[in-house]
């Protein structure tokens, strides 16, 4: 017959890794890289277009939701972006 009281052996104890904190070498050499990212040239300001996005005035036909309100029926407002006008619930606003 088993022995109902041997005791079993107590798991290994798992050993957490080591993180080194980063030398002051490391951490300048990082802050260098990341400087020489962020800056550019007159030459690669010259040929990056700004983005523009081209808004849209609106009215509500029906209730919904846009820029985290609730728009109600009626009520105008500005799409930041055309290609979020919803035919469903807005209609465009006349010049």
């Amino acid at each position: 017959m088993a022995n109902r009281n041997k005791r079993k052996p107590a798991p290994a104890a798992t050993q957490e890794p080591v993180v080194e904190a980063p030398t002051e070498e490391a951490t300048q050499k990082e802050k260098e890289a990341v400087r020489d990212d962020s800056t550019s040239s007159d030459a690669d300001e010259d040929a990056q277009e700004p983005v523009v996005e081209e808004s849209l005035e609106v009215i509500a036909t029906k209730s919904g939701y846009y820029g985290s309100k609730l728009r109600e029926v009626g009520e105008d407002f500005t799409l930041r972006d055309k290609d979020h006008f919803s035919k469903n619930w807005m209609k465009r606003k006349e010049a």
